[in-house]
């Protein structure tokens, strides 16, 4: 694997489900999986998440970073701050986990980017009589966007500079040098067999 020997492990979540093939394509040269976080407000999925992010930590020494995407309003950023926190609970609560065992950064959608890409704003999603609307105003987070209002490459591009920005881009390329050292190896035992077998059975 590509990503055994980088400091940690990455994978991209995002919360639309539609834009996971899309992403995909940004980020196919690094072989990072993609996948959709809509079904991780289930605290039995979140927990599968992090027994997996301890199963690679005690094969691999590896914690892991979850690079988040979803929209910027009451609901996606409760989502957001839901699963960190309840990932953070999880650490906390076993023995085995150690410090940094998992992170969850969040990529986009961000007040920066907002303003910085003059996203369109939806102001309908912010209810004051919704619980999580007004912390989102208690907390000067307004205005709220969708991440699907990011232009399709300009969303590529910043996924794409997040996760180069997380790997080891050294290690990345010593390891796919190592791969195709391997593969050259592995084909030439093929062909050897081939040409044993050729001259066995008298094929040309």
């Amino acid at each position: 694997s590509w990503h055994a020997d980088q400091p940690a492990y990455i994978q991209v979540l995002c919360e639309a489900a539609g834009m996971v093939p899309m992403l995909e394509r940004a980020i196919e040269r690094y072989r990072v999986p993609v996948a959709s976080s809509s079904g991780f407000d289930s605290l039995t999925v979140k927990h599968d998440l992090f027994r997996d992010a301890l199963r690679r930590y005690e094969e691999y020494e590896q914690p892991t970073i979850l690079l988040h995407l979803g929209d910027h309003d009451p609901s996606g950023v409760s989502v957001y701050e839901s699963m960190a926190e309840d990932l953070e609970a999880f650490c906390d609560d076993s023995e085995e986990a150690g410090e940094g065992l998992i992170e969850v950064r969040r990529v986009a959608l961000t007040p920066g980017q907002i303003t910085a890409l003059g996203i369109a704003t939806t102001p309908d999603e912010i209810k004051p009589s919704d619980s999580r609307s007004r912390s989102f105003i208690e907390r000067g987070l307004e205005p709220a966007a969708q991440l699907e209002a990011i232009p399709p490459d300009t969303l590529s591009a910043v996924v794409r500079q997040a996760v180069e920005s997380t790997l080891d881009l050294d290690v990345l390329r010593a390891s796919q040098v190592q791969e195709r050292v391997e593969y050259s190896e592995v084909q030439a035992k093929l062909d050897q067999v081939n040409g044993v077998l050729r001259d066995a059975f008298g094929l040309d």
